[in-house]
């Protein structure tokens, strides 16, 4: 997946990603020295971690003072979780869904900031003619 300031999705209010180069071709250029002849470019990314696709924790969201299961919402740290974390999930099996939601859109990709409804995820399941079931793991196609 691109990782790009302008392609990549970010929630409302977060910095989008950061890609900066720390040495390329322009500095040899400009007169820096590779050691031998040898010489690198390097860049540095900075995003935050829900940035793109990725896997929640259990631990992420919580109502009231409890996360999942009852935990007390206060062990949530900025050192990680003792229960529900991502780092607690081994594997993860299921049953995978993939929804063509450009093609049921007709449309060549989603954007950024397209929003899905539950109602369009169940029409879009149905006319691919699959059951979306307890547990499934669904994946949603960016681009038909």
């Amino acid at each position: 997946m691109p990782l790009s300031a302008r392609e990549s999705p970010v929630y409302e209010g977060r910095t989008p990603i950061v890609h900066m180069m720390s040495v390329d071709g322009g500095d040899y250029a400009a007169g820096a020295e590779g050691d031998d002849g040898f010489k690198h470019a390097d860049d540095y990314i900075a995003m935050f971690t829900h940035t793109g696709t990725h896997i929640d924790a259990l631990a992420h969201v919580w109502y009231d003072d409890e996360i999942y299961n009852g935990y007390p919402a206060n062990t949530v740290r900025s050192s990680g979780a003792p229960r529900c974390g991502i780092d607690k999930l081994r594997h993860l099996v299921g049953r995978g869904v993939l929804l063509d939601l450009p093609g049921y859109r007709n449309v060549k990709h989603l954007s950024g900031d397209d929003v899905i409804q539950p109602e369009e995820l169940e029409a879009c399941a149905k006319a691919q003619g699959v059951e979306l079931r307890r547990g499934d793991i669904l994946l949603i196609a960016p681009a038909g």
